[in-house]
């Protein structure tokens, strides 16, 4: 799938990946911050924002978008700040090709199996 992202900045490559329910939209104040010192690309996962939608929903996929994203970019090696949803992205990206990943930060999840709690909200039962 061919993710919707935005760049700005210049230098090391940094892809921010959101959480559930988010979009790039939410890091645009950190985002621009670190754009002073690197290439920042704010990216719209599969199913969120202006990415395309899809009924295949999965990490795996997520995986193989991010590097179709950064294979269309021709970027080689890549920094990912992933949160949440994000992070579990950036784990399975590590996991799967670790030799195209530079560094890594993971916030607010961890690699573990997660109750489904959202169900009701997905559902519309709220």
């Amino acid at each position: 799938m061919k993710l919707h992202y935005r760049e700005i900045g210049e230098g090391d490559p940094l892809f921010i990946l959101h959480g559930l329910f988010g979009s790039s939209d939410n890091w645009q104040t950190l985002g621009k911050a670190f754009a002073k010192e690197r290439k920042v690309v704010f990216v719209d996962q599969r199913n969120h924002g202006r990415s395309p939608h899809s009924d295949d929903f999965n990490y795996d996929l997520m995986v193989e978008d991010l590097l179709k994203l950064a294979d269309d970019l021709e970027m080689e090696k890549i920094n990912v700040l992933g949160h949440s949803m994000g992070g579990k992205t950036a784990i399975a990206f590590a996991a799967k090709y670790p030799e195209r990943l530079n560094k890594m930060i993971v916030a607010d999840i961890s690699h573990r199996q997660y109750e489904h709690h959202h169900d009701d909200v997905i559902a519309g039962h709220c």
